[in-house]
């Protein structure tokens, strides 16, 4: 068990790049910072191969032909509707505290107006899509469902990432996916990912290049 080195050109294809930015075309604008979309444009543009949590999403939702997917840290969508896109995910279950996270939103006046971003982008598309409004540590344990796929980007502590991931990990068949673990702000979240994987056996591919990103293999013959 240990790390699976693969080459960012397949997961980070220019076609992957690409889905990414024509997913967020479907959200409504200030959804998604222009800073995000304006990188990989631009590395796009130059004919770079990168990839980060977005990115590995598209790839994953199609590679493993998710049918059902969780997100811990919804915020307003601007990763979920990867999943909204996907031709092949039915069923979407997201988990935020909506207006109470870490990252928020400067043109997000008030707590409550989260909630109705994320409705009013989930409306769009013809899917199972349910939101748990709330803490993940208490909400997490409600849901008694299995995943094909997860995204934990919710708490973003130390002790409360490894609490996520422990929490999620019983819920999912293939893959779970961790972000930030080289954000600046949040530098242990990779002490914390590989602490994870060594303690449950998982293999796992990692992209160091911040904010960073991390795929752990729950099914291993999917590799």
């Amino acid at each position: 068990m240990g790390e699976i080195v693969i080459d960012k050109k397949i997961i980070g294809s220019f076609a992957n790049m690409q889905k990414v930015l024509d997913n967020w075309k479907e959200l409504d604008p200030g959804c998604v910072t222009a800073s995000r979309r304006d990188y990989i444009e631009l590395t796009l543009g130059m004919g770079h191969n990168i990839w980060d949590h977005h990115i590995a999403l598209v790839w994953l939702l199609e590679k493993l032909k998710v049918e059902s997917y969780l997100e811990v840290g919804v915020l307003t969508c601007g990763s979920t509707v990867h999943s909204f896109c996907s031709p092949h995910c039915k069923r979407v279950v997201g988990v935020d505290a909506f207006g109470n996270t870490y990252a928020g939103g400067k043109y997000i006046k008030n707590k409550n107006v989260l909630t109705e971003i994320v409705m009013k982008q989930a409306a769009k598309f013809d899917k199972s899509i349910i939101f748990h409004k709330g803490l993940s540590h208490i909400e997490l344990p409600k849901i008694e469902e299995s995943f094909d796929l997860a995204l934990v980007d919710g708490d973003h502590s130390e002790g409360g990432a490894m609490i996520d991931l422990e929490l999620v990990l019983p819920k999912v068949k293939k893959a779970m996916v961790m972000d930030d673990i080289h954000h600046q702000s949040h530098v242990y979240l990779e002490d914390v990912a590989l602490a994870f994987a060594a303690k449950h056996k998982l293999d796992y591919t990692i992209n160091h290049q911040p904010p960073g990103t991390v795929i752990f293999w729950v099914d291993q013959n999917l590799i």
